[in-house]
């Protein structure tokens, strides 16, 4: 047992509790579909939906910045 344990890859398993606390947090933490393919759709769209999140919050961010450093004062 021991000579299998691939330390590097459970070192980032913090990482994934990350994403999925963050997805149950924003997203809710029930699936709705009642089929196996249906959950499986569903969590596909979750992730998707939580990457472009992400996306348009770095976005966002950049943006009120930038705003910040180049406007002129008042």
């Amino acid at each position: 047992m021991r000579e299998d344990f691939d330390s590097e890859r459970y070192g980032q398993r913090w990482q994934v509790e990350t994403v999925f606390s963050m997805i149950k947090r924003n997203l809710g933490s029930a699936l709705h579909g009642r089929s196996y393919w249906s959950q499986c759709r569903e969590l596909m769209l979750l992730a998707l939906t939580h990457n472009i999140t992400i996306i348009l919050h770095v976005e966002l961010f950049y943006r009120a910045v930038m705003t910040l450093l180049f406007s002129p004062d008042p």
